[in-house]
């Protein structure tokens, strides 16, 4: 109980289950921009969150925005930003699919030109991706570790068992082998 008597009691519209919900959707709504990767909705969902709690609120968001929180934020999102840069360059590039004909051997020219037109695209993509990161970073770092960081680790330990695995399958493979054939 003395939990619940600690989080301030803040009202929207004069209700706590209102702010508490709006909250929420604010919540559900950075995980979908960051998901689907638009920007553009965290940004509006947080301005009109900010907007609707300065204006019909007891809390002031805005109190928040001093110099110090403001550079605190946009320092940790930056270095965010690099290191997610670095990864997003790690990520194998798709490998080359051919359209039209599986007869003709593939040229390193056509490698050597999907390769680039990869890196131009992704390239491309990494200003928007930068800012996303830098701007959103807690809820951009939750999603890539829920998603990207737990199936690297799921395929790393995999990887380092496989053998085992294999080893174990081949084994009962030979056992059924060794059994005398039933016939019916």
């Amino acid at each position: 109980m003395e939990i619940l008597q600690s989080i301030p009691e803040v009202f929207l519209f004069g209700s706590v289950i209102l702010f508490y919900i709006s909250a929420l959707l604010l919540t559900f709504l950075l995980f979908f921009a960051e998901s689907t990767e638009e920007g553009f909705i965290a940004f509006f969902a947080t301005t009109v969150f900010v907007v609707i709690t300065s204006v019909w609120g007891t809390l002031d968001p805005l109190q928040y925005f001093t110099w110090s929180y403001l550079g605190l934020y946009l320092g940790i999102g930056f270095v965010y930003s690099l290191i997610r840069t670095y990864f997003y360059g790690r990520k194998p590039i798709k490998p080359y699919k051919r359209y039209h004909t599986e007869e003709v051997p593939v040229t390193n020219k056509e490698l050597s030109d999907h390769r680039k037109t990869e890196i131009q695209t992704r390239k491309g993509y990494l200003k928007g991706n930068v800012f996303r990161w830098w701007f959103l970073f807690p809820v951009s770092l939750i999603s890539w570790i829920l998603t990207d960081l737990v199936k690297d680790a799921f395929t790393w330990i995999y990887d380092k068992l496989e053998n085992v695995y294999e080893s174990i399958l081949d084994f009962g493979l030979r056992m059924e082998e060794d059994k005398p054939i039933k016939r019916g």
